[in-house]
C-alpha cells in the first residue's frame, strides 16, 4: 500500500485528468468511478478506483458496461485495491498496454 500523502497526490491527479478528459457519463459506485463515452476511448470507458479501500466487487461494476454492449475496462491506478490484479487475472482479464 502507497503512503497516505502519496494517495492523496494520486487522487488529486486522477481528478484533474477526468476533468481534462471527460466521459460522456460517470457513475460513482462502492469506491470506483465508472466512465462511459460510448466506447469510443478506453480511458473515457472505463472502470476507475477512487480509493483502496474500494469494493473488490468486479461483476456488479462491470454489469452497467455489459448492459451497454461494451467490454468492461479496468484503469489500475495505485488507488485500486491491492487484490484487484489476481482477482481481475482470475476472471480472464490481461494488461493491454501501461499508461504513465
Amino acid at each position: 500500500m502507497s503512503p497516505p500523502h502519496k494517495l492523496d497526490e494520486v487522487r488529486r491527479l486522477e481528478e484533474l485528468a477526468f476533468r481534462s478528459w471527460p466521459a460522456l457519463e460517470s457513475q460513482d459506485i462502492a469506491g470506483w468511478r465508472l466512465r462511459f463515452s460510448g466506447g469510443y476511448t478506453k480511458r473515457a470507458n472505463s472502470i476507475n478506483a477512487l480509493d483502496d479501500n474500494a469494493s473488490t466487487e468486479t461483476e456488479a461494476l462491470e454489469a452497467p458496461y455489459r448492459t451497454r454492449g461494451q467490454r468492461p475496462a479496468w484503469r489500475l491506478s495505485p488507488l485500486a485495491p491491492p487484490a484487484m490484479p489476481g482477482l481481475l487475472a482470475a476472471r480472464g482479464y490481461s494488461n493491454i498496454e501501461r499508461s504513465l
